[in-house]
């Protein structure tokens, strides 16, 4: 036996505990969860159970609205929610909606509320509180799901406009803050023959870019390539 042990099983552990908690309450204490086995003492601690069954007050909604909650259901802490158990992934996994015998399903109507058994799980969960700094990959992404401001180098894209007199030149998407790459005239439009870079002439703009004073590209064609931040 290891001689620094403190605890052989850290099911049941006297922890602090937010005010106002009492025997029964569930509990987030870290990035853990639990049931307060006791009220919370002079000093700020109750004693918590990590892992165990209870019968809890949970509301059948999720992230999107009402919501049923059926027999093994993962179950959320939302520590601003009363009550705090619910289906809301966008909080803290607490543990499943357990089968008691002979239970109905769904076990909560979609928008009620009702005290069902709740299963503890004492692990790390899928809830997006539990997931900030782990490692998300294309199974946890929806398609659409990463937008410019998420990647920081931006996105890149490019348009094939017409050209024109030297001034506003509409580019569709393009805001003040992206970054022009590259812009390379193609002359003419109807038979390219040459190719000439344009880039430091453009500035970017409101679905436009701007080079007053520079270049007439009438009856040509321009490549244009930016980086998009929006």
């Amino acid at each position: 036996m290891a001689l620094n042990e403190v605890l052989e099983y850290a099911r049941k552990m006297s922890v602090p505990v937010a005010v106002g908690v009492v025997s029964g309450d569930p509990v987030l204490v870290g990035s853990r969860t639990g049931v307060a086995l006791t009220d919370r003492d002079a000093d700020g601690y109750a004693t918590v159970d990590f892992w165990g069954a209870y019968n809890l007050s949970v509301k059948a909604i999720d992230d999107a609205g009402n919501s049923e909650v059926d027999w093994f259901t993962p179950i959320y802490y939302v520590d601003a929610d009363t009550p705090k158990l619910s289906k809301k992934a966008s909080g803290r996994l607490f543990g499943f909606a357990a089968v008691s015998p002979k239970s109905a399903n769904p076990l909560i109507a979609g928008g009620a509320t009702a005290t069902i058994e709740i299963a503890q799980v004492d692990a790390f969960g899928p809830g997006t509180a539990d997931i900030t700094g782990a490692i998300i990959g294309t199974n946890q992404l929806a398609n659409g799901a990463v937008t410019a401001p998420k990647i920081a180098s931006g996105i890149i894209k490019t348009a094939l406009i017409a050209g024109g007199a030297a001034g506003d030149h509409v580019v569709t998407g393009m805001v003040a803050t992206d970054e022009i790459l590259m812009v390379l005239e193609f002359v003419s439009a109807a038979s390219i023959a040459t190719a000439t870079m344009l880039t430091s002439e453009f500035t970017a703009g409101a679905g436009k870019m701007t080079n007053v004073g520079g270049t007439d590209t009438t009856n040509n064609q321009l490549l244009v390539i930016f980086m998009h931040h929006a």
